[in-house]
């Protein structure tokens, strides 16, 4: 079972062009920008429910949903950066997503 460190992942989607939205409840919502604007299709969110600080499969499963990717290993490549921001727009594009 996959499972990643809350913090390392909210500092992948920062680093990679994300901006924090707000907050509802037990999450943090984060979305996409392309030259400093906000795109509405590609938005995701971070639970900060729980202690342990992690983010489980269930909700990685949310997240590739919502980003409009692939599968797990993507979203994993996205956080830990072999895919670049620049990677992932053309990608978007591509889909017709942006």
């Amino acid at each position: 079972m996959t499972q990643l460190k809350r913090r390392k992942v909210i500092t992948g989607l920062k680093d990679k062009g994300f901006i924090h939205l707000t907050e509802k409840k037990n999450d943090l919502w984060y979305g996409l920008t392309i030259n400093g604007d906000v795109v509405p299709e590609v938005k995701t969110f971070v639970s900060r429910g729980g202690k342990k600080q992690m983010i489980y499969e269930h909700n990685i499963h949310k997240m590739v949903h919502e980003l409009h990717m692939d599968d797990k290993k993507q979203f994993i490549d996205y956080i830990d950066c072999p895919y670049r921001y620049s990677e992932y727009i053309r990608d978007l594009r591509r889909k017709n997503i942006i």
